[in-house]
């Protein structure tokens, strides 16, 4: 194997437990401000693990995402979130 894949990455089994994971979340809190001015802010709360949970899924959901006919942009190279918008949020949502 590679140097990065010995040294770097956890051994399999070497991850978080399972009772680790059942208590991790993500709360994420955005502000932004309009061109006139006006303000906001929201919060987003992921209920699970961000970093092994949520990420997997994430990863799935932006694929199969990428089967719908709605999602697509015109050159350049884009997120996930730019090029697949609401039909990526609705996926990820329910």
């Amino acid at each position: 194997g590679s140097l990065f894949r010995r040294t770097l990455l956890p051994k399999q089994g070497e991850g978080p437990s399972e009772a680790k994971m059942d208590k991790g979340f993500l709360k994420i809190t955005a502000f932004a401000e309009g061109d006139k001015g006006g303000r906001v802010k929201c919060w987003l709360y992921f209920p699970t693990d961000p970093g092994y949970r949520d990420t997997a899924r994430m990863l799935v959901e932006s694929g199969l995402a990428l089967l719908d006919p709605d999602v697509g942009a015109e050159g350049g190279v884009f997120t996930p979130a730019t090029c697949q918008g609401s039909v990526l949020l609705q996926r990820l949502i329910n």
